[in-house]
């Protein structure tokens, strides 16, 4: 078995993604790591990481979705988010950040539109669009600033 290299297998997700691009403060103690189903890895020398497993086709579009950043490839935040909302209740979702666990001051434009994209390139039931209305406004920056910054 080879080392798991978070380049060219996996890809970070859930909060390690949202936390490393700075969309939450919130320090998780697993590194969330999806692999495509069947893949193996020595995950030693990676500290507390919790594998998660997406099927081709899902994994194809979260590859589409990630960038690199610090020799690590890891999903976009909104893919990130989307992910874990299509996986809720599952044994293998990722953590779900909720709507006050992302920093308004992280992004400057509304990020909604790109979350619904994410969403829509999961295929997405309509059960799961609507419960992401409730990020709406933790996505909008204008939405979610104190009157003091508006």
């Amino acid at each position: 078995m080879r080392p798991l290299s978070l380049t060219e297998d996996g890809l970070l997700a859930g909060g390690s993604a949202l936390w490393l691009q700075g969309w939450t403060t919130q320090i998780h103690r697993l590194t969330e790591i999806i692999l495509p189903e069947g893949e193996i890895a020595e995950t030693a020398g990676l500290g507390q990481v919790r594998i998660l497993r997406r099927d081709d086709r899902h994994f194809a579009v979260l590859r589409d979705w990630s960038i690199e950043a610090d020799g690590r490839r890891m999903l976009r935040p909104e893919m990130a988010i989307a992910d874990a909302l299509v996986h809720r209740g599952d044994p293998e979702a990722a953590w779900l950040a909720a709507p006050d666990d992302i920093d308004p001051d992280a992004f400057e434009t509304d990020r909604m539109p790109e979350l619904l994209r994410a969403l829509d390139a999961l295929g997405a039931g309509p059960e799961v669009v609507a419960a992401a209305a409730g990020y709406a406004d933790a996505l909008d920056p204008a939405r979610d600033a104190p009157a003091y910054r508006r």
